[in-house]
C-alpha cells in the first residue's frame, strides 16, 4: 500500500515571535509528537542565529492511500514504522476555525501551472500566500504576521478559478478572517486566521 501525506482537511498553526535579518543563517527542528484520531502531529521550531525561538508551529496532517486517496488510521503506521516521537512543546489544540460570516473580495483567479505540486493539485504554500497577497503593500509596510492558522479541506486543481473572501475584524484587533473557495462549485477550499502586529 502505497501511502502520502497531504494537506487534506489539516491544520497548520504557526507563532512567529521574530523575523530573522537578511542574510541570517537559521536552525529549523521537527520532531512528530504522535497521533491523534486519523491525524500525524508534528511540531516545528526556527532558531535565530543567536539560538532564540524565533517561530514556533504544530501541523495535523492526513495520510491517505495513494490509489483510493482514503484516510487511513495513523497509529498502527507509527508502530509498525517505529517512528521516534518527542513531547509537545507548542501547548495549543488545533481546532477548526469558523467560516467567514461577513467577507469582502469576491475577484476570481485561475490556478496556473506554478501553484501545482507533482500531484498536480495546488502546494499547500500558494494558499498562504494567495491570501498575504490579497493585502495592500501599505498593509505590509505597517504591519507583520504575528501568527497564523490555516485549515485546509480540500483541494484545487489545475483550471480551478478561485477567490478569497476576507472578513475583517470588528472589535478593532488586527485579526482577519479567510476562506479560499472555488468558483465552479462554491467549495470551501481552505479557511485561515492572520494575526497582524505593527512593525
Amino acid at each position: 500500500m502505497l501511502c502520502q501525506i497531504v494537506p487534506r482537511k489539516s491544520v497548520l498553526k504557526i507563532r512567529i515571535h521574530d523575523f530573522p535579518a537578511w542574510g541570517e543563517s537559521i536552525q529549523v527542528r521537527t520532531w512528530a509528537v504522535g497521533a491523534y484520531r486519523l491525524f500525524a502531529l508534528r511540531e516545528f521550531q526556527i532558531l535565530n542565529e543567536a539560538g532564540a525561538l524565533a517561530a514556533e508551529a504544530k501541523g495535523a496532517w492526513f495520510v491517505l492511500e495513494q490509489g483510493s486517496r482514503r484516510p487511513i488510521r495513523i497509529e498502527p503506521l507509527f508502530h509498525r514504522m517505529n517512528i521516534p516521537t518527542g513531547r509537545s512543546l507548542f501547548g495549543e489544540d488545533l481546532e477548526r476555525l469558523p467560516s467567514p460570516r461577513e467577507y469582502e473580495g469576491q475577484s476570481f483567479s485561475p490556478v496556473r501551472f506554478s501553484d501545482l505540486d507533482w500531484h498536480h493539485h495546488v502546494n499547500h504554500v500558494k494558499y498562504m500566500e494567495w491570501i498575504l497577497d490579497s493585502y495592500p503593500l501599505e498593509f505590509h509596510d505597517q504591519l507583520r504576521v504575528s501568527s497564523l492558522e490555516i485549515n485546509y479541506l480540500s483541494e484545487a486543481h489545475y483550471g480551478d478559478e478561485v477567490s478569497i473572501r476576507t472578513q475583517k475584524p470588528e472589535d478593532g484587533s488586527n485579526s482577519f478572517l479567510h476562506s479560499v473557495f472555488r468558483k465552479r462549485d462554491e467549495q470551501e477550499i481552505c479557511i485561515a486566521c492572520i494575526n497582524w502586529r505593527e512593525r
